[in-house]
């Protein structure tokens, strides 16, 4: 949605009345009936990656069940050129919108997994981050509690995954080693994942069993583990405060951490129905 278009280009007549209901400046919608997207798959979560300088373009990041990761431009159409859009990335973007989005490159984190696995089949993703200030790198997180890390144009780092501490040294070591999935064991999936905004070679991640690890993008294993008492959903940085954030519980418990202590600084009940708790952010 453009926020900036004016009210009277989304007012509908609902019999006497005349009511405000904003459509979508631009969707994808079209290029999926076309099949021109990857993968028609439940899409996790998406992300904008700010401009690097002042005349750029933001992007938006959307990751999908599957593993794909599609990096979208957001672009400024002229109206005089939106009318004549009918096939391609054109599709989907409403007359006198000027934003769309144009699809720069998809990253498959099947591909990646594929080379650490073995029979193992199709990976399910949970959740995804961003780098705010390194504007390539991606991490996903999956149902096997593996994180895996992606460059958007393809290129394969070092290293490309991050272990969960849960798993023996035997099973971590097979698996770098690529000769073993780790049938048998369970490793609680990921279920948040948040950079560092200042510095993205700190990495959070949190599990379902309440397990919180930070990890330097430059080693596989997390440098400092928390255990929580339940299953922590999601997990953010502090805007400003390098060392300390935050966790969401699945308890609605809204914990602070310093990475120096080995336990919250405060925890603050949120008031939620029963229905509510436990559905995130």
């Amino acid at each position: 949605w453009d926020c900036g278009e004016p009210e009277g280009a989304h007012t509908t007549k609902v019999g006497s009345t005349f009511t405000t209901c904003r459509w979508p400046s631009f969707t994808t919608e079209g290029q999926l009936n076309l099949n021109l997207m990857h993968s028609a798959e439940e899409i996790v979560s998406v992300a904008c990656i700010p401009p690097a300088t002042a005349k750029e373009e933001f992007r938006v990041v959307s990751v999908n069940r599957a593993g794909y990761a599609i990096v979208w431009d957001v672009c400024d159409v002229p109206f005089a050129q939106n009318l004549s859009q009918v096939s391609g990335t054109g599709l989907g973007l409403r007359i006198g919108s000027r934003y769309k989005l144009l699809k720069s490159c998809v990253v498959d984190a099947g591909d990646l997994a594929a080379d650490f696995r073995r029979g193992g089949g199709d990976i399910r993703v949970t959740c995804f981050s961003a780098a705010r200030d390194e504007v390539t790198t991606l991490a996903v997180g999956t149902s096997e509690g593996l994180v895996y890390r992606l460059n958007r144009f393809g290129a394969r780092l070092k290293p490309p995954l991050y272990f969960s501490p849960l798993k023996g040294d035997e099973s971590n070591a097979s698996l770098v080693n690529g000769t073993e999935h780790g049938r048998g064991l369970s490793v609680p999936p990921v279920l948040g994942l948040d950079f560092l905004p200042r510095d993205p070679t700190q990495l959070l991640c949190c599990h379902l069993d309440g397990t919180i690890c930070l990890y330097r993008t430059s080693h596989s294993f997390p440098t400092k583990t928390w255990v929580w008492s339940s299953a922590v959903l999601q997990v953010k940085w502090h805007p400003d405060s390098p060392g300390v954030f935050f966790a969401l519980d699945a308890e609605s418990n809204l914990l602070r951490w310093n990475v120096q202590d080995a336990e919250p600084i405060t925890v603050h009940a949120l008031v939620a129905s029963a229905g509510e708790r436990g559905s995130g952010v």
